[in-house]
């Protein structure tokens, strides 16, 4: 049976530290507050002076750009385009190598100093400048930050003329391009209007001797009485649409044989090497490996001269090479799928235009066929001849679509002098103020760091040591069983006025724990006849001798019997200082034979308790307990004393201690609240029962008086001409 309970011991004391919970942080407050308290409030100031000057102001630079959604045609109407596409691919065009290279190139560029220190100006840049849209509109701006407010303006406006700069370029070769081939059709519309004047001329001559250009100063001053007018406004506006139409297509058809296509952005190249399967699971990977060497890091004395971390970083390297090299060779692939896209998009452009060039032919027949028709209806009632009446029709359709060509090349050169969709709004101006006037945030969050770094090692000391803190950590989480509760021993220096009524109550209370300690134990069945009850515990410092010296103080009070305290810590004794008797004659000198325990006895201090000291050591512990020399002494002593109380010393440190305990009756385990360890009380209590010693239970004791008031309530009584209890202030 004390196999299996030693067993059942050292599985508790194996199963590790205890789990997290409020419980503890409790604990870790209340036991280390006065040195973690002025300890986190030091590194706390500390913390917020480095930051504060460590920290260097920032500047931001802003320039605004307009930035429209959708642009108006140069030929008439808007462009149908993927708005939303075309926006993001500027804000990554504006972060992207051909705009931010000739930028970073220039001198003064580089010598701003967040430039500067990096390798790879150009990288450095793209990392530190931000474009942002405002709200929902065309405005956007573009940020820099930097530590030089001059260098700040400086950077952002760049940027913004390098891209205004780009996007211009395009506009206007675009542009230009559009109206060399209007400049074509409208020389061929020219030679059509000058040939029909030419022949309405003649043939009006035949039929009326008239010209009907002779009464007017110019040609565009001609007006002509048209009773087809309607059919032929919307047959200008298909011949218009259509030659708009047909330049598009001879555009477009320039551009594929060329093959003018537009470069692939990195930011479009990304995205498509991203979607790759290899390179997803190499990122993966990496990822993997980053957050593995950080925990390493993490629990590393010396990381760097730890093996794991050093193999873990080589794997890291050798990844992201791994990966560089795949996206190095899958990016011509990639940027070949990129082309093949855009060149298929402008083949679908190509294809849409021809559609709609054939739809424009064929609503042009049918509204020609219309107006011949109505032409060949009227001929019968018009004095003219039909020749006469289908040339002018065709001069003034003519003529008229010769003015709207001739407008259209008018209004492209005039739009040719700004850019289609974007222009700078307002440069950056050099910043008067800081970003941030005072680094509230940053001393604020390092402060507060390192005011919370002593709790929380604090706290991480309570989870590793486990100690006691009250009865029912002891009987729930340790399995072991407690006999009583003891208050802590009052305190003699208080400078209240009510000094002395608190000490009372306090020791009342005191005394009252020790006494309820001692009835326990002598009413438990298991206990009865009990002679000899040793007091021990697992480390120093954790009450026992006080705790022995009142028990037994206690039991020859109750029994008016004489009680006999024995020191048995031969090592470090203190029995004879609290009672302030000699040392020896004790228990060494009778185990050596050199007194009897007659003379050893000391029975001075009170008629009802005695004392038998450590005495004078003059070899080993263990030698002066061997051969049952001890249990020899105790026999001896039972026959002279019904109750005898042992001070043992302690468990773990003096193996001897578990010699004394096996010569007594029972042996009651000392434990100090906030003090002792639950590992610690585990194994004593281990190695008490593998020993074949008898355990009464465990004494919890150093409980606050309040909080023994609070959980048992105090019964105060009252000695004459003196009141014992709290002050009722």
């Amino acid at each position: 049976m004390e196999t299996n309970h030693h067993s059942q011991h050292r599985q508790q004391q194996d199963a590790g530290p205890a789990p997290f919970n409020f419980q503890t942080v409790l604990v870790a407050l209340r036991c280390w507050w006065k040195i973690a308290m002025p300890s986190g409030l030091l590194l706390a100031a500390i913390s917020g002076v480095v930051v504060y000057f460590v920290t260097k102001p920032t500047y931001t630079g802003s320039a605004w750009l307009i930035i429209r959604a959708n642009r108006e045609s140069l030929l008439g109407g808007q462009n149908v385009d993927d708005s939303v596409r075309f926006i993001a691919n500027q804000t990554e065009l504006i972060k992207s190598p051909p705009i931010v290279d000739p930028v970073a190139s220039k001198p003064a560029v580089a010598a701003t100093p967040e430039i500067a220190r990096e390798l790879d100006p150009s990288q450095a840049i793209m990392r530190q400048v931000k474009v942002r849209a405002l709200s929902k509109s065309d405005f956007f701006v573009i940020e820099y930050t930097s530590i030089v407010p001059k260098q700040a303006a400086l950077v952002a406006n760049e940027l913004a003329k390098s891209y205004f700069t780009l996007q211009q370029r395009d506009a206007t070769f675009r542009t230009s391009a559009l109206i060399r081939l209007l400049e074509d059709q409208l020389t061929a519309q020219h030679a059509k209007v000058e040939d029909l004047r030419r022949r309405w001329r003649e043939i009006a001559k035949t039929t009326s001797g008239i010209d009907p250009f002779a009464l007017k100063p110019a040609e565009t001053n001609v007006q002509l009485h048209n009773p087809y007018a309607e059919l032929q406004a919307q047959l200008l506006k298909i011949q218009l649409d259509q030659l708009t139409t047909e330049v598009q297509i001879k555009y477009l058809e320039g551009e594929a044989a060329r093959g003018n296509l537009p470069e692939p952005t990195p930011w479009e190249l990304d995205q498509l090497l991203q979607t790759q399967t290899e390179v997803a699971q190499q990122r993966a990977q990496i990822e993997l490996l980053e957050r593995k060497l950080a925990d390493y890091r993490d629990r590393a004395a010396n990381p760097a001269k730890n093996q794991m971390v050093t193999q873990i970083e080589r794997d890291l390297e050798k990844a992201k090479e791994k990966l560089a090299k795949l996206q190095e060779e899958r990016r011509p692939k990639m940027k070949e799928e990129l082309a093949n896209q855009m060149r298929s998009k402008l083949e679908s452009d190509l294809m849409r235009k021809r559609q709609e060039l054939a739809a424009n032919r064929l609503m042009q027949t049918v509204i020609e066929e219309k107006l011949a028709a109505q032409v060949t209806n009227q001929k019968e009632f018009r004095e003219k001849s039909f020749d006469e009446e289908m040339l002018r029709t065709e001069y003034e359709s003519a003529y008229k679509l010769y003015e709207a060509i001739k407008g259209k090349i008018d209004m492209m050169r005039v739009e040719q002098r700004a850019p289609e969709r974007v222009e700078i709004f307002k440069e950056a101006t050099v910043p008067v103020r800081p970003d941030i006037a005072f680094p509230y945030k940053k001393i604020g969050m390092a402060s507060m760091a390192a005011f919370c770094l002593p709790f929380a090692l604090a706290l991480g000391l309570e989870l590793m040591f486990r100690r006691v803190t009250s009865r029912s950590q002891l009987e729930h989480g340790g399995k072991i069983s407690v006999v009583g509760e003891v208050t802590t021993l009052p305190r003699r220096v208080r400078r209240q006025s009510d000094a002395a009524d608190a000490v009372n109550w306090e020791l009342q209370l005191f005394e009252e724990s020790v006494d309820g300690l001692r009835t326990y134990l002598s009413l438990v069945q298991s206990l009865q006849g009990m002679k000899v009850l040793a007091i021990a515990s697992s480390i120093s410092r954790e009450g026992k001798t006080s705790l022995a010296a009142q028990l037994a103080i206690s039991m020859a009070t109750a029994s008016g019997q004489p009680t006999l305290l024995i020191d048995g810590d031969l090592r470090s004794p203190d029995v004879h200082r609290i009672f302030d008797v000699n040392r020896g004659p004790g228990v060494s000198d009778v185990l050596q034979k050199q007194v009897s325990i007659e003379e050893a006895i000391n029975t001075s201090f009170s008629q009802q308790l005695h004392l038998l000291t450590a005495g004078t050591r003059s070899t080993s512990p263990h030698r002066a307990l061997a051969n049952g020399k001890f249990t020899a002494l105790i026999d001896d002593l039972r026959k002279k004393y019904d109750h005898i109380i042992i001070d043992t010393p302690p468990i773990l440190a003096a193996s001897e201690a578990l010699v004394m305990a096996r010569a007594a009756d029972a042996v009651v385990l000392c434990v100090r609240r906030d003090f002792s360890r639950v590992d610690q009380v585990q194994e004593s209590y281990s190695r008490l029962h593998g020993a074949g010693a008898k355990t009464a239970g465990a004494v919890l004791n150093g409980v606050p008086s309040r909080h023994y008031a609070y959980r048992y309530g105090s019964y105060y009584h009252e000695e004459v001409g003196e009141e014992v209890g709290p002050s009722k202030t």
